[in-house]
């Protein structure tokens, strides 16, 4: 099928001539592109908004990437905190065992002490003892 544009006409014969555009046409051309300039216009508007929209939603993903990441962080932070608090506690629990220990040995020490000054004193007293029977 032939498409024959619209200005060109067919004669009555089938011969095709020219068609000289009337000053009608031209102002109906004119009204047609000052349209599609407007369409044009606001598709372009709706789509800058459209891509200020879409680097909004890749900022907000953005932002909600990053959260997670801190998020994952401190919960990784905050396990390590607990960790050292709960080896922290056992070091004061070791601490207060070697003090306990330590308070221990002191007092076998000052027994003991006090067990060699007895023994002194007993030999001293035994001592003593053998001389008077061997004077008597």
């Amino acid at each position: 099928m032939l498409v024959v544009p619209d200005h060109v006409a067919r004669e009555g014969g089938g011969k095709l001539t020219r068609y000289a555009p009337t000053e009608e046409d031209e102002t109906t051309l004119r009204e047609l592109l000052l349209s599609l300039q407007r369409q044009v216009s606001v598709m372009s508007m709706n789509l800058s908004a459209k891509l200020d929209d879409l680097q909004r939603g890749d900022r907000q993903l953005e932002t909600t990437v990053a959260l997670c990441e801190i998020r994952t962080q401190l919960q990784e932070l905050t396990k390590s905190v607990e960790s050292c608090q709960s080896e922290v506690s056992e070091v004061k629990r070791d601490m207060v065992a070697i003090k306990q220990e330590l308070d221990t040995v002191q007092q076998v020490k000052e027994e003991i002490e006090e067990l060699r000054e007895y023994v002194d004193r007993l030999e001293e007293h035994s001592q003593r003892r053998k001389l008077r029977l061997l004077e008597q």
